[in-house]
């Protein structure tokens, strides 16, 4: 059996753009392999952020976490946040 360990913290701009097919098969592939899942983008650290890429939109039922990548001290801090559960993202990101 493969057992799923490994929480994955990608950095991206978040700017996605034209087909996104591959993009969101790969995602998915890997969400179905790690424990968690998650998406640092310093665009999220603007409060009118919304998920408003097609790719974006596609992959965000798969992650876990969609955050703010702006800062290293951010970055530390959600780091250290992962030992805690978290809601999916899309629920969030609605």
């Amino acid at each position: 059996a493969f057992a799923r360990g490994a929480a994955v913290v990608i950095l991206s701009d978040a700017l996605e753009r034209g087909n996104h097919a591959e993009l969101e098969m790969a995602m998915g592939r890997l969400s179905a392999r790690a424990f968690r899942l998650s998406l640092a983008t310093p665009l999220a650290g603007d409060p009118r952020f919304r998920p408003a890429t097609a790719a974006l939109r596609a992959i965000l039922p798969v992650l876990d976490d969609l955050v703010d990548g702006s800062s290293i001290s951010g970055l530390t801090d959600f780091i250290l946040s992962l030992a805690r559960p978290a809601p999916a993202a899309a629920a969030i990101w609605k």
